[in-house]
């Protein structure tokens, strides 16, 4: 493990390994009732991903703790009855954007700590605000349902915020990790792209890291080179340096220097995890003593298939044997 070529021995065995591995349709532990993945200690959530302490959410995905009776929102805490939106926090906040604490507010984009605001930006600890202009409550009531009377009759009520007004292009945001995309199927739905490389480029000699972290041990000079010089990247060929403190977890931990691009490495790292997709699979039992009924749809093995459904991650054709929870249990743990 402390060489690279062990490394990339060592993780071809696993990959084989993992491909004839049983999986449990999700990574979800302590919930009830809950469709969608890595759901953590909740209760009657649809459709959610990395979700935690919550209830009664569907189509939420990274929600911290404590969402509560919340719809079509990402990267929440602690909220409740709260409906588009992302980096949100409070109660009933509808249709915002960065909105920290507060409550009753309406299209609202990074607002802190603030009540009835209706289409507001950048205010902190307001109230009864329309446009960023207070007004009384009297006031905010009366002219509020005549602004939601004209976006519905535009058709933009209940419309969130469009793409095409976002800081950053789709190529640029966490949405191309989790649902990558071309740049025409970005731009079909008013997304922009970023056409400009912002990478570092270096037109140098470049060095050669050694196989092993033991290498580096009480060896001034590789060290001198590997943190003076400029490493390329074996799969793209973008250039990138070796910090100190990286080198000293390196050596800490036996972990050969890499030879991949750090962002190439977070994509790798991305893609061990399931797309946030669901898909209506059967489970692939058919091991004896497991109770199956139904009629056998798996004589050659001399077992019988589960007929337990479930929604998965997993899609259909992939090599993986895929249980339903109760098979999982009996067979694995």
């Amino acid at each position: 493990m402390n060489t690279r070529s062990g490394q990339i021995k060592l993780k071809e065995e696993f990959e084989d390994l993992r491909k004839k591995a049983t999986r449990k349709f999700n990574h979800n532990l302590k919930s009830e009732n809950c469709t969608g993945d890595y759901i953590i200690e909740s209760k009657n959530c649809h459709d959610c991903f990395n979700v935690c302490k919550s209830e009664d959410c569907v189509r939420v995905g990274n929600i911290d703790a404590e969402g509560k009776d919340c719809r079509d929102q990402n990267y929440i805490a602690e909220c409740e009855l709260c409906y588009e939106g992302t980096s949100i926090a409070g109660y009933h906040n509808v249709l915002c954007v960065f909105m920290g604490y507060g409550q009753d507010n309406l299209y609202c984009n990074f607002c802190d700590n603030c009540k009835n605001c209706f289409g507001c930006a950048g205010l902190t600890r307001k109230e009864y605000c329309i446009f960023n202009k207070e007004y009384t409550k009297e006031e905010y009531e009366k002219i509020v349902p005549k602004i939601i009377e004209k976006m519905q009759a535009d058709g933009e009520w209940g419309e969130l915020f469009p793409a095409s007004i976002s800081t950053f292009a789709y190529n640029e945001s966490v949405a191309q990790d989790y649902f990558p995309k071309s740049k025409e199927e970005a731009e079909k739905f008013g997304s922009f792209w970023q056409d400009k490389n912002y990478e570092s480029e270096f037109n140098g000699s470049t060095y050669e890291p050694l196989d092993g972290i033991g290498e580096y041990n009480d060896n001034e000079e590789q060290v001198d080179k590997l943190l003076g010089g400029v490493i390329k990247c074996e799969k793209t060929g973008k250039p990138f340096k070796v910090l100190p403190q990286e080198l000293s977890f390196y050596l800490k931990n036996n972990i050969p220097i890499p030879t991949v691009h750090y962002s190439e490495r977070f994509k790798e790292l991305f893609a061990l995890r399931n797309p946030r997709v669901l898909y209506e699979r059967r489970c692939d039992c058919v091991e004896s003593g497991h109770d199956h009924s139904g009629p056998s749809s798996a004589e050659a093995t001399g077992g019988r298939r589960c007929e337990n459904k479930f929604q998965t991650t997993y899609v259909p054709d992939r090599p993986e044997k895929v249980y339903c929870e109760k098979c999982y249990q009996q067979s694995v743990v």
